[in-house]
């Protein structure tokens, strides 16, 4: 153990998520003076009650004069904090276990933040070691789908992946680009240019068709070749359009707008998603079936496989296990991970290399309810992702994450972050 790396203090404390919900924040500091401060996303919790007494009250004791540098072993103890019943306080608050792992993952985070300091090293740099060189392709986020408002798309996220990009820096701008063309050209067309949480605009919309020709149309103005320069990607967050009763994917916007109704089994779903391949250059999607058709997914990697990243997010839930269990079923070519799923950072870490070791692309993504943290851009590259999803190029949150990997790309080099082999 490295002498003054020791934690000597641990505070938890209720700040402002992006969307103006509370969520929580954790601060490290050791011995030696180091300290590391990280925010956890809310991720869909909008009552943190608890939180910042179960960090001060409960995980502060658990790792206190523990060494900072080993990572697995703090985590342990917080994992092991959050399965007590034990109240908060002395039994004067019950603290909801979401919040509890919420705040686990805040610590956890810091922990990680306040070593790196200790030892005078990156963040980047610290957990993943001296030969990170690589840097993940950005997916970066334009319009949005899904959720209860009628006029949208019903599948959930439209994103521009730049393959024809020589840098990090060369996408993030082209998208920049792109997602500027493209609110005037909805400005154009008469629609609203306001965006939601993700950043993403919403404009009312007959069909996904509909939603890719416009971004084809905003990559072309731009100057990019579709196809060469810049692909699509979709999250089709399938979970929601399935209804258990008659095992279909109800698309209830489209078929307002259409007057017919649309519904599609998994056969259906496989044949709509090659059409969109075919005929407007997309290269990934993810979760366009719901999280228990191992099979449907199957037969989709069997189809689809060899034409584009075919992504598990819910399939998965950021958990080793079910990712080692996809791998060994070709359920799909990729694996979504989120930090607020995956609990830690040893467990985000493990997720990420056992896709890797079932071969499998790796996209590390953002979670609702962001903060201006930037830990997702230095895990990313410590990790060495393939892909990662941050949200639009509009919000603090985001741009906050964007503008870390240029600092990181700029301290080792403009090594090529984007490829056009997908």
């Amino acid at each position: 153990m490295t002498a003054g790396l020791n934690i000597i203090e641990v505070t938890g404390r209720e700040i402002f998520d992006g969307t103006g919900n509370l969520t929580i924040e954790a601060e490290v500091i050791l011995e030696n003076g180091a300290h590391g401060r990280a925010a956890a996303p809310s991720d869909g919790i909008t009552d943190v009650n608890g939180a910042s007494d179960f960090i001060n009250y409960c995980l502060s004791e658990a790792i206190l004069f523990e060494d900072a540098t080993d990572q697995n072993y703090i985590d342990k103890l917080l994992e092991e904090e959050i399965g007590k019943q034990d109240m908060v306080d002395a039994g004067a608050i019950e603290v909801d276990l979401k919040v509890k792992k919420r705040a686990a993952l805040a610590v956890s985070m810091a922990a990680a933040r306040a070593a790196g300091a200790g030892l005078h090293l990156p963040l980047y740099r610290y957990l993943g070691g001296s030969s990170v060189c690589r840097l993940p392709v950005p997916m970066i986020h334009m319009i949005s789908g899904g959720g209860k408002e009628e006029n949208a798309a019903d599948m959930a996220e439209f994103m521009v992946v730049p393959v024809g990009a020589n840098s990090l820096k060369e996408g993030l701008y082209m998208g920049a680009e792109i997602y500027h063309t493209l609110k005037r050209i909805l400005a154009i067309s008469g629609y609203a240019d306001t965006v939601d949480e993700k950043g993403g605009f919403r404009p009312p919309v007959l069909n996904s068709e509909q939603v890719l020709q416009s971004l084809i149309e905003a990559i072309q103005v731009s100057g990019y070749k579709p196809g060469k320069d810049v692909m699509l990607a979709i999250d089709a967050g399938a979970g929601a359009l399935y209804e258990t009763d008659n095992g279909v994917y109800s698309f209830p916007k489209e078929s307002r707008m259409r007057g017919v109704t649309i519904e599609r089994d998994s056969r259906d779903m496989i044949s709509y998603c090659l059409r969109l391949i075919d005929g407007f250059f997309v290269c990934y999607l993810e979760d366009v079936l719901w999280e228990n058709d191992w099979e449907g997914y199957g037969q989709m990697n069997k189809v689809l496989g060899n034409r584009c990243v075919l992504a598990g997010d819910d399939l998965f839930h950021s958990d080793a296990e079910r990712i080692a269990e996809g791998g060994r079923k070709q359920a799909v070519n990729g694996a979504v991970i989120h930090m607020s799923q995956a609990g830690t950072v040893t467990k985000t870490i493990e997720a990420v290399d056992q896709a890797k070791r079932q071969g499998l692309k790796t996209i590390l993504s953002f979670c609702s309810g962001e903060t201006e943290d930037m830990f997702l851009s230095d895990i990313a590259a410590a990790l060495s992702v393939d892909y990662i999803k941050i949200g639009a190029p509009n919000r603090g949150e985001y741009t906050a994450k964007y503008n870390e990997l240029l600092r990181i790309e700029e301290i080792f080099g403009k090594n090529r972050s984007v490829s056009t082999k997908i």
